[in-house]
């Protein structure tokens, strides 16, 4: 098992330390409340960039390269990632020199460079990134129906013409406005020893100057109604995504979602997967995945498929959810599901990386009351009944909150036979 505690400093900077006894690994995690959903129009592709331009080096480490070589030193290794709500930095590094790697953390988060010509060359290399996504429109027929008019300006990653117009003032603005000490928490996860993990980390993060957290910008909500729409993604073959709005992670009927997710897509032996592609043959991958964000949601059946196939399986697809709406779930198969997702969650606290992410996530975005040990939720979990699954899916698998986007090189006469079927 784990312990953990947290402590808020007097600049409102939060340091959670959970403590894994017995595992060699130990991992440091920045979380930081920016992403595209706090971006004005002229600022979108900012938390990507920022994130990209914190490996470029710091006042103590003059580039990427020292960077990498000061954390693969301690045995570690680092990354960083933008999602729409929050932005993060996680090193992975041995248990003996949690220390050091606080240390050259709080470096990178406190001190990048921000060199000129470092932002002229990462402006190439997110271009590239651009491309490989399939140019700004690829994907974004999913994002507009969840985040109307935020997809126009390039959804996580931004368009090219706004990229190849940052500017070093931009960039270093964004980053004083946005990594203040109230709006990050260092989640740090591992068998080292908590109080001098704690001390290490207040004497690195305690002189970030306070300041007041900057309210992101408004958003309209999802409109409602069956929509259709066709996503010009690049790919060798067609593909297809049905979406359907859910509440947020705020909602009381979280736990019951993320089952419903389970039961859909979770394993080959789910629902879609063993029905559509094991037993019909119209797909060759399937799988469903539900992201919750502070106002909203969006559970989202994905497939890829032969493009004369693709109405087929979207038709199948619709009769599994209508099926399962209108018939709802056995007891036997709620238990089989359950434990499947006890195992999962137990999984989690194995790990320091996913214990990390699971604390720190919820920290950052949640009010403290709200926030779920992975035993909480196995407690909840053991709590859903068949009826209350058969309230919420009854809730969200209707037409009104649906949407379903063809991807890739669909002729359009198929296009044709599942806008049909999407607004029927």
């Amino acid at each position: 098992m784990y312990t953990d505690a947290i402590r808020t400093l007097s600049n409102g900077f939060r340091i959670q330390t959970l403590h894994v006894p017995h595992v060699h690994a130990a991992v440091l995690a920045c979380f930081i409340r920016v992403g595209p959903r706090h971006e004005t129009e002229s600022e979108a592709g900012l938390s990507h960039f920022v994130e990209h331009m914190l490996f470029k080096g710091t006042s103590t480490y003059p580039d990427s390269r020292a960077l990498s070589a000061a954390f693969e030193d301690l045995g570690g290794e680092y990354n960083g990632y933008t999602q729409t709500e929050y932005t993060c930095f996680v090193v992975r590094l041995h248990r003996d020199h949690v220390r050091r790697g606080i240390g050259i953390l709080a470096d990178l988060i406190r001190a990048p460079r921000f060199r000129a010509e470092d932002i002229e060359f990462e402006k190439r290399i997110i271009e590239q990134e651009l491309g490989g996504l399939g140019g700004p429109h690829a994907r974004h027929a999913l994002d507009e129906f969840l985040w109307p008019g935020l997809s126009e300006r390039g959804v996580l990653v931004g368009t090219p013409e706004r990229i190849r117009a940052v500017t070093r003032d931009a960039v270093c603005e964004f980053h004083d406005r946005h990594y203040r000490p109230r709006n990050m928490v260092l989640t740090m996860a591992g068998a080292f020893d908590p109080a001098a993990a704690d001390e290490t980390a207040s004497a690195a993060f305690g002189a970030l100057r306070d300041a007041p957290i900057p309210t992101p910008p408004p958003i309209d909500a999802p409109a409602s109604g069956p929509r259709f729409a066709h996503d010009p993604f690049p790919a060798p073959q067609g593909g297809a995504g049905l979406a359907w709005l859910t509440p947020s992670y705020l909602h009381p009927d979280l736990t019951a979602l993320l089952i419903i997710d389970a039961i859909l897509g979770l394993g080959t032996s789910s629902r879609l997967f063993a029905r559509i592609r094991e037993q019909r043959g119209l797909v060759y991958d399937i799988g469903a995945n539900t992201s919750l964000y502070s106002d909203r949601g969006v559970l989202v059946v994905s497939f890829g498929s032969d493009a004369r196939r693709i109405p087929d399986a979207v038709r199948a697809v619709l009769e599994e959810t209508d099926r399962l709406r209108d018939e709802g779930i056995t007891e036997a198969e709620l238990h089989r599901i359950t434990e499947r997702v006890r195992c999962e969650m137990e999984y989690k606290i194995d790990e320091p990386e996913d214990l990390a992410a699971w604390f720190g996530t919820q920290t950052l975005l949640l009010p403290p009351e709200s926030i779920r040990r992975p035993e909480d939720e196995i407690r909840r979990i053991r709590q859903v009944a068949p009826s209350d699954l058969r309230r919420v899916l009854r809730s969200v698998f209707v037409p009104e909150r649906r949407c379903i986007v063809t991807s890739g090189p669909v002729p359009w006469s198929v296009r044709r036979r599942v806008k049909a079927l999407a607004l029927a």
